[in-house]
């Protein structure tokens, strides 16, 4: 195998990992994308390995157009892969929502004050959106804008409620029933990522189960029939 080759199956390897879808299509458009701490891996090793590898395998001009129109497909795609432990807090996070916005609501609709309702969701609920609370709370408390103090939480998937929250702020109109819709809205959400967690654990599940009949395959069907080929050709 020349060093060209080897290098192209190398990077080819590395690209086919980080191409490996990490959440369904589903999750993808329920989930953020724009997660902090992504993969430590060079975005360019995955073009670059894709691109090696369809020019080892397709010679010519054909191979180069080919080469560098999957490398862009998987440099755009590996740039939005979210490690596990980052989607399954985004999971915790879509979970989480729906009754933290409910509560937002009802403290809003017996008379509170924004910075007042979040510092309540943020208390009482805790969770992972307590953080996120708790900074709009605080700047909400010394005097900062509304816009200023979402501006400070830069989770994406907090962006309709600080949307909704800074618009009512400025126009004054009703903000409760909207706040009751949104949370209806993360609701569904949230069981599209149940669900879909559901289903990605079952197929998860079914590795440890293959291992576990592996051997009891090979001992009671396969090391039988070749112990008597071998007793009838001796």
């Amino acid at each position: 195998m020349s060093a060209w080759a080897l290098a192209a199956a190398v990077t080819a390897g590395a690209a086919a990992v980080m191409w490996w879808p990490t959440a369904s299509l589903v999750r993808r458009r329920v989930l953020a994308d724009e997660w902090p701490g992504r993969r430590n891996v060079p975005r360019w090793l995955a073009p670059v390995g894709s691109a090696l590898a369809v020019t080892v395998v397709i010679e010519g001009v054909l191979g180069v157009l080919l080469a560098i129109a999957l490398a862009v497909v998987v440099h755009r795609h590996s740039g939005r892969a979210l490690t596990r432990p980052q989607r399954a807090l985004a999971a915790r996070r879509a979970l989480e929502l729906p009754m933290a916005v409910e509560v937002l609501a009802s403290c809003l609709a017996v008379g509170a004050t924004q910075q007042r309702a979040l510092r309540t969701v943020a208390d009482g609920l805790g969770g992972t959106l307590a953080a996120d609370f708790s900074r709009v709370s605080g700047a909400l408390g010394v005097g900062a804008d509304v816009s200023e103090a979402w501006g400070l939480v830069s989770a994406p998937d907090l962006r309709s409620l600080a949307s909704l929250l800074g618009r009512a702020h400025i126009t004054g109109a009703p903000v409760v029933p909207q706040l009751w819709m949104l949370a209806d809205q993360h609701r569904q959400h949230a069981r599209v990522v149940a669900m879909d967690a559901a289903r990605t654990l079952g197929v998860r599940s079914t590795g440890p189960l293959g291992l576990c009949f592996l051997p009891a395959f090979v001992l009671v069907a396969i090391a039988p029939l070749v112990l008597s080929i071998l007793a009838v050709g001796v």
